[in-house]
């Protein structure tokens, strides 16, 4: 039975056993794979007439680490804080966190929390304890799940090491954004969590040029066409007369390149439909975006892009929207992906009628569009 889970925004873990083994002696310390890469390690602390030994499995990114940071951000997000400002610094930690060590003991705990610590503090690490607490690696309570708070300050941490600045959203403009949002998700009686911090004011947002939206339009109505069956041979023809290559995310080409895909990779390119409404929206094409409760008419986009006769044709009568009304749309999506995402993780259908795919592609195209994060399009992160 889990113990406690160790974060750290370090990848890099290949020192701990040597430095466990400097603390607890020759032997203490066994290892399941490679020395530089190992995935679990067990430590055992020998003391008069008995031992304590603790087991620690290694999760990293891009597995099941990624959904249990997803959920401990989704929690800590709806979290009334003592301190509203370490909470909103660890919200951004969590982004920034890498590795995770999750601790078992094999024998009774008793005399082996200092191992614990010992691990925390070679990690940089935080403690996510008794499963409703978040200690530091002094053991001091960061936040608890009733909002208690004992530290007085938090500074993020990257892989890099150096703490890094926070960035002030609380003026004016961003702050009746999320005003305006939440009257919206009142009236729709859409549920919210009114402890989410506001998006960045459009003083400091620098949105996608007119070119690489358009770019980035038609690069997506391919992959779409293709998700849902457009013929090899049609792909690469449309390929080269519209010059798309140079434009395709490094996913995109995998998916374009190759005759035969999973099924899973056509369904996930086939939702980029709703990116490129999105996207066409911001471009000026459409008037509204409207309620994301059901998909967008797929026909019609796509002869848009047809009759548009490729980038000259967009270029032509696009008019890309201003900073005020995109981040209008983001905040909107932004708090309904929360909804959409608390449900989920209740085992709850999506509130008022939401589509959660369209949610999640209108949330990941507005996020690209704003330079969230400075992603390129296949990293573009959604969190709420």
């Amino acid at each position: 039975m889990s113990i406690c889970t160790l974060f750290s925004h370090r990848s890099n873990l290949s020192h701990l056993p040597e430095e466990l083994e400097k603390l607890y002696g020759p032997g203490s310390v066994e290892l399941e794979g490679e020395a530089d890469n190992w995935t679990q390690l067990t430590v055992t602390k020998r003391k008069v007439l008995r031992k304590v030994e603790l087991v620690l499995t290694r999760k990293q990114r891009g597995g099941e680490l990624d959904s249990m940071l997803a959920k401990l951000k989704h929690v800590v997000g709806a979290i009334p804080a003592q301190n509203e400002e370490v909470r909103k610094n660890l919200m951004l930690q969590i982004d920034h966190l890498n590795s995770a060590l999750e601790v078992e003991a094999k024998t009774k705990l008793a005399g082996g929390e200092d191992v614990i610590f010992a691990v925390a503090k070679q990690m940089e690490g935080l403690i996510f304890y008794e499963g409703n607490k978040i200690l530091n690696k002094k053991g001091v309570l960061v936040l608890d799940f009733k909002g208690r708070v004992h530290v007085p300050e938090f500074e993020v941490h990257t892989e890099g090491e150096e703490p890094i600045a926070v960035e002030d959203n609380g003026d004016d403009e961003a702050q009746e954004r999320k005003a305006r949002t939440e009257m919206y998700l009142e009236e729709m009686k859409i549920p919210m969590n009114i402890h989410l911090p506001v998006i960045r004011s459009s003083k400091n947002v620098t949105l996608r040029s007119l070119e690489e939206v358009i770019w980035r339009a038609l690069c997506l109505n391919l992959v779409a066409l293709k998700g849902e069956g457009l013929p090899m041979d049609t792909v690469k023809r449309i390929v080269v007369d519209h010059k798309l290559k140079p434009h395709f995310s490094p996913n995109e080409v995998d998916f374009v390149r190759v005759a035969e895909t999973e099924e899973s990779d056509r369904i996930q390119f086939a939702w980029r439909y709703e990116s490129l409404f999105t996207l066409l929206w911001a471009l000026g094409f459409t008037d509204e975006l409207g309620y994301p409760g059901h998909i967008c008419d797929v026909q019609a986009v796509v002869k848009l892009i047809y009759d548009s006769g490729g980038f000259t044709g967009l270029a032509e009568s696009a008019n890309l929207r201003s900073k005020e009304e995109i981040l209008d749309e983001l905040d909107r999506i932004y708090r309904l992906h929360w909804a959409v995402v608390d449900a989920r993780l209740r085992d709850e259908p999506a509130p008022v009628g939401l589509e959660a795919g369209v949610v999640y592609e209108r949330h990941y195209a507005l996020n690209w569009l704003t330079g969230y994060q400075n992603a390129d399009w296949d990293e573009v992160p959604t969190e709420t």
